[in-house]
């Protein structure tokens, strides 16, 4: 579909609607890592991490190689919108990019898995919860900026 075939306000519309469904998805992850964290299953944050990265690779994989894309409804409308607005040359590139960013950081965190001493660690709640925060903040600030820039 064309730019010209979207209606600008809708895209805002379902572009917030994501950004909601995303920050209650971040909370759920959040609470579980605090709670297993807490009760110093350290081993397991990482090993749900993990799961969580590959699963993203995986879903990379699959809409760069099938064209279809995996989620909600309201991503598949985004992602729709995102093909359309940008070309298929752009958005295939887009989806490369992403795919070999995700395997990148999931083969280090694995790596890290299986070399690190999950027994010898000490939680600091701190330099665990300040980066979880600030880059909560930042995904939020590029949500919003997202949604304002469809009027430029």
């Amino acid at each position: 579909m064309d730019r010209e075939e979207w209606d600008i306000q809708e895209v805002k519309q379902l572009k917030k609607k994501e950004l909601i469904q995303l920050n209650l998805a971040m909370l759920l992850i959040f609470v579980f890592a605090m709670y297993f964290a807490y009760n110093g299953n350290h081993m397991l944050i990482i090993g749900m991490l993990i799961l969580l990265i590959w699963i993203g690779v995986t879903f990379a994989l699959y809409t760069l190689i099938t064209g279809r894309n995996i989620g909600t409804k309201v991503s598949k409308r985004l992602q729709e919108f995102e093909r359309g607005r940008k070309g298929d040359k752009r958005w295939k590139r887009r989806k490369i990019t992403d795919a070999v960013i995700i395997f990148v950081i999931g083969v280090g965190v694995t790596v890290v898995f299986f070399v690190q001493d999950f027994n010898s660690i000490s939680f600091n709640f701190y330099g665990f919860i300040i980066p979880f925060i600030m880059s909560w903040i930042v995904f939020n600030i590029k949500g919003v900026i997202g949604i304002r820039i469809l009027d430029w």
